[in-house]
């Protein structure tokens, strides 16, 4: 476990630095190659076309450093052997060829066997030997060994599978406290924020997986690397899930760009724009109705005048009123007619409101 948490953090460290600087390399010679010295065709920095080259040479910079480590976790990274290749046997062994193996390699091994050449080396595989003959062949140990590794059998007590079950649990949840930290680190230093829904689906989502490939009586993951076993799985996916997490935090503003930001600022900017008109129609208010406040008389005038314009205005609200208004002004200059269209609107309007009621 210590080494796992190790890895995560140099693993943080290198993805913070060298991204950026392999791609400010390679960009670098790309124009060197494609341009001659001191071209002027040549996109200088900040220009949309460096910036456009910039994000494409960014991805495939971390699409390269993704299949590398995918590729060291799988395949580099220093790992023991298990207990089936120490005895040399399959994972669906019979009890005949699990005793079979274990008598054959005890006797190569056997300090009587090998007198004077009995070595130190020689005495710990023979142990060895022995402790994966007694893992083996006991059915609850041997289920604790591949979803725990040896790591389980440091617990004295244990005498069945919800007892490994707690005593690995502790392990299990300091793992993820500390890839959290190790998150939430880098979100703060290099994260800017990008990606946080799918990072806290992402990382509750490997928790409670591996919660159920360990409480679970099989291997739901059986397809994925079958040679390898449940403790192993969980190690690599622990490695892949974190470098997955730091990769979204380069490659996934130029991917798929934030508008979160665009769209806080554009609301920043009508909110400002709406207070600065409230306040200019506050000023002219004030300045129209200025002339008024010391002035009673003009002030009651406008106060008769704004109480008829409020009725005129609530009038039209009848459908009546405002069939009469289009008629008059069809019939407006005809000469024929004795009564004033003031008049006629009037007689129509009260003929046509009495009506309705």
């Amino acid at each position: 476990m210590v080494h796992i948490q190790t890895n995560m953090f140099s693993g943080a460290l290198m993805w913070a630095f060298l991204p950026r600087m392999a791609t400010n390399f390679l960009l670098a010679r790309y124009y060197d190659w494609k341009y001659a010295p001191h071209s002027p065709s040549r996109p200088r920095q900040g220009s949309q076309k460096f910036k456009r080259d910039y994000k494409k040479f960014h991805i495939l910079v971390i699409v390269v450093y993704l299949i590398f480590n995918f590729y060291k976790s799988m395949y580099q990274e220093p790992r023991s052997p298990t207990l089936y290749e120490t005895l040399n046997i399959s994972k669906d062994f019979t009890s005949q060829q699990l005793k079979s193996s274990f008598r054959r390699l005890s006797l190569q091994y056997h300090p009587d066997k090998l007198g004077s050449d009995f070595t130190a080396e020689a005495q710990e595989k023979y142990i060895l030997i022995r402790s994966a003959y007694e893992i083996l062949q006991d059915p609850i140990r041997l289920k604790a060994y591949e979803k725990f590794g040896l790591t389980a059998f440091e617990c004295k007590h244990c005498k069945n599978e919800k007892d490994y079950l707690y005593f690995m649990l502790p392990a299990y949840v300091m793992h993820y406290a500390v890839t959290g930290l190790v998150l939430l680190i880098f979100f703060v230093l290099f994260g800017k924020g990008y990606g946080r829904y799918w990072r806290f689906l992402i990382y509750f989502g490997t928790a409670a997986f591996e919660a159920n490939i360990l409480i679970a009586d099989h291997d739901p993951i059986s397809y994925f690397l079958p040679k390898l076993l449940i403790f192993e799985k969980i190690e690599i996916i622990r490695q892949l899930n974190v470098t997955f997490f730091i990769a979204l935090t380069h490659i996934g503003p130029d991917l798929i760009p934030e508008k979160s930001n665009d769209l806080k600022k554009n609301l920043k900017e009508l909110n400002k724009l709406s207070i600065g008109l409230d306040k200019q129609n506050s000023v002219h208010f004030v300045q129209g109705y200025e002339p008024f406040e010391n002035n009673p008389e003009a002030l009651n005038s406008l106060q008769r005048a704004m109480s008829k314009l409020a009725v005129d205005i609530r009038l039209f609200d009848f459908k009546e009123i405002q069939q009469v208004y289009e008629n008059m002004k069809k019939s407006k200059g005809s000469s024929n007619t004795k009564t004033t269209p003031t008049s006629s609107f009037n007689n129509q309007a009260s003929e046509n409101i009495k009506k309705r009621k």
